[in-house]
């Protein structure tokens, strides 16, 4: 007999198909033993026999009972549903960039994420419309049928007017949507990039961008990063030296600073490209939590030079890659073709929902709620952080990131460590520098920065040092 309880927010099958699947496991129902017939079980229960079938349904999907046509369902034989052994993955150290950005993506373990690159899932709520995706997957709809390789026209429509909110005029043909920025960067230096280049970065900077560039074979040119931008100085000696072919910078809401390019340094970058015949790439994954409106490269370019890309999954939905890249029209049929050779094509229904968001303005309502949201947390952060010996160098103006420093003759990589061990993530600034001007200086998640833990831990280190 199966126990229904009818006030449990546990549905009707989910109730029989957890006692079932505990039954079965536990050796009270043994393999090949024939279960109740729907019409039984539904009636000894008082339950619909669609509910039953629907139970039914799910123990085979997970190999725990047999559908016989014209005889019933049994219970699945033991060799059916033995799992192969398990394989030891060794995962990357949280020192490094892959491992760091594995132990973000994990899912598996219960983790205080302080400097996660991702906003907490419930911020993002009610931001996709369910009608809308019921509309999208209906038979012949858009969401089921596939996507351009260059992607949803109707998108690039409305990512065409995004732009030109910021004063960036490009028509939508010129646009390629991507599975994000990640795989924007990876087709632009697939396609631009001749053998063994060297490449400008922020340093500090992004470091799956620099992992990326090696891993193709190029080596990358560390530019220190100021409050305001790259030190122009130095990047100016550096193409003396190494004829650099690209550049890859963050103008607005850089990673892991939080700081702006200033609108003179962009001109002179600009400059600079011009006279020693290099590209940039201006990533521009977070410009959208921006508090004031600045000026992109790509606005001041008009796309001579310059390959503008954007991300909707730090700000719309984790779970929907897509983002896009705005090249100089020269390379767009490159650009196209690396695409369709490497991933084919995107995600029709993401795309259209995306397009869906932009057009109906829960976008942009969704920002201005995430911006205050931003607000109020840094508020907290800045307060509670306070009261830890740590010093917030920048960030505190807008955006998902501060950068922090430790006290003096702290290792950022020693405080990661003893962080993971209490079940907190936090990004060492070794990590987003390939010289040592990251050392002592730990990147935080603005939404995450106030924490109780967070800041007893910063608290609890201080005082281990002293005793």
């Amino acid at each position: 007999m199966i126990l229904i309880d009818r006030t449990s927010d546990r549905t009707l099958a989910d109730q029989i198909v957890d006692q079932l699947a505990q039954r079965i496991k536990a050796g009270k129902l043994p393999e090949g033993s024939r279960l109740p017939s729907v019409r039984q079980l539904a009636s000894s229960n008082e339950v619909s026999q669609f509910t039953v079938v629907t139970a039914y349904e799910r123990l085979v999907a997970k190999g725990l009972v047999e559908s016989k046509a014209g005889k019933g369902n049994f219970v699945a034989r033991q060799h059916a549903i033995l799992k192969e052994p398990g394989i030891e993955v060794a995962a990357p150290s949280l020192m490094s960039a892959e491992g760091f950005a594995h132990q973000v993506l994990a899912t598996e373990e219960p983790i205080l994420p302080a400097s996660s690159g991702f906003l907490p899932a419930d911020w993002f709520e009610g931001v996709i419309n369910p009608a809308a995706v019921k509309r999208l997957l209906k038979p012949g709809a858009e969401g089921t049928l596939a996507a351009p390789v260059q992607g949803s026209v109707f998108l690039r429509e409305q990512l065409s007017i995004r732009l030109s909110q910021w004063g960036v005029n490009v028509p939508p043909s010129q646009f390629l949507v991507t599975h994000g920025a990640t795989h924007a960067f990876e087709i632009i230096a697939r396609c631009i990039l001749p053998p063994n280049a060297k490449i400008l970065i922020d340093d500090p900077g992004y470091f799956v961008v620099r992992r990326q560039l090696e891993q193709l074979g190029h080596r990358c040119i560390p530019v220190p990063r100021l409050v305001d931008g790259p030190d122009l100085d130095a990047l100016q000696q550096l193409a003396i030296e190494h004829q650099p072919a690209a550049m890859f910078t963050q103008t607005l809401l850089h990673n892991p600073s939080g700081g702006n390019t200033s609108l003179s340094k962009s001109h002179k970058l600009l400059s600079l490209a011009n006279q020693f015949d290099f590209y940039v790439i201006e990533d521009n994954v977070y410009g959208d939590l921006a508090n004031h409106t600045s000026v992109l490269l790509a606005q001041l370019d008009e796309f001579q030079r310059v390959f503008h890309v954007g991300s909707f999954t730090k700000v719309l939905n984790p779970g929907m890659r897509v983002g896009y890249v705005v090249p100089p029209l020269r390379f767009l049929p490159d650009l196209q073709m690396q695409k369709m050779l490497t991933v084919l094509t995107g995600s029709a229904l993401n795309e259209a929902l995306v397009a869906e968001c932009l057009v109906s303005g829960r976008f942009r309502k969704h920002l201005q709620q995430l911006k205050s949201r931003l607000d109020r947390a840094r508020v907290r952060a800045l307060g509670a952080l306070q009261q830890t010996p740590l010093t917030v160098v920048s960030g505190q103006a807008d955006g998902m990131f501060l950068w922090v420093k430790l006290p003096e003759g702290e290792s950022s990589d020693a405080w990661a460590k003893q962080a993971q061990q209490a079940g907190i993530l936090l990004a060492s600034g070794t990590l987003f520098s390939m010289t040592n001007s990251g050392d002592g200086y730990i990147r935080l998640n603005t939404a995450y920065a106030g924490d109780y833990q967070l800041v007893k831990f910063f608290q609890q280190m201080m005082k281990a040092k002293k005793s």
